[in-house]
């Protein structure tokens, strides 16, 4: 049996309609398969709704399970982030994986834009796999996404690691001092991914996103570099 679909309605007879007529204020050609065609009748509409709205109705979100939307890198780079978070804590040089990442990103992002963070984030990865199951779904307060809002939380970001870092380089032998700043990237991450995952189960599992530092520092450098193309293209003509 051959279905018409138009919209939210759904004919289960084999009429031959490319579009059901009752939406357009005209009558069914036939009310059953064994009707003949000159036979009419007002059939009652029959609205679907997606599979995911019944699902919602039946369950409250914070128990509706996602898939999580990663790559095949993510898959296994979210590990990073209990490692340094964690395992940095005791062993402090794990946390100097942190700044390699932060200089290939910052590369990758003048030519790339955001694509670390769509693609190849570790903490990106580790909300998705781990709190998009449980989170509320909330609405994303706008503040978050305020241009203003995220250029303080690069200021605040920017003092608190260049005054750590200072700390960590003052008075200390080399060895030590990249121990020590090892620690400042492990905190870093430590409170970052907590603050994360608290608004990850209060909104949207990746809120964090909406105003991380590193996102609003990869959009600027790309922002950069569109205008230095359109300069010289501009200069060339």
């Amino acid at each position: 049996m051959n279905t018409t679909e138009n919209k939210n309605v759904t004919c289960a007879i084999n009429t031959g309609c490319s579009a059901c007529p009752l939406n357009q204020g005209g009558t069914c050609p036939a009310a059953k398969q064994s009707c003949s065609s000159s036979e009419s009748c007002s059939l009652p509409e029959v609205e679907t709704k997606p599979e995911e709205t019944k699902k919602a109705e039946k369950f409250p979100k914070r128990f509706f399970m996602k898939k999580a939307n990663v790559t095949k890198i993510q898959m296994v780079s979210w590990i990073i982030v209990p490692l340094l978070s964690l395992g940095g804590l005791w062993y402090h040089k794990l946390g100097l994986i942190m700044p390699v990442m932060m200089v290939f990103l910052l590369v990758l992002s003048y030519f790339r834009g955001r694509f670390w963070c769509g693609n190849l984030c570790p903490r990106g990865a580790f909300l998705e796999i781990f709190i998009k199951p449980v989170s509320f779904y909330g609405k994303i307060p706008d503040l978050y996404k305020s241009k203003y809002f995220r250029l303080a939380v690069v200021t605040v970001f920017m003092a608190l690691f260049t005054l750590r870092t200072k700390a960590a380089f003052g008075a200390w032998p080399l060895m030590e001092s990249l121990d020590k700043w090892g620690l400042v990237f492990a905190t870093l991450c430590l409170v970052t991914t907590i603050i994360a995952v608290v608004l990850g189960v209060l909104y949207s599992p990746r809120a964090w996103c909406s105003f991380c530092p590193m996102g609003t520092i990869e959009k600027g450098l790309y922002n950069i570099n569109k205008k230095i193309k359109s300069l010289s293209i501009k200069e060339a003509k």
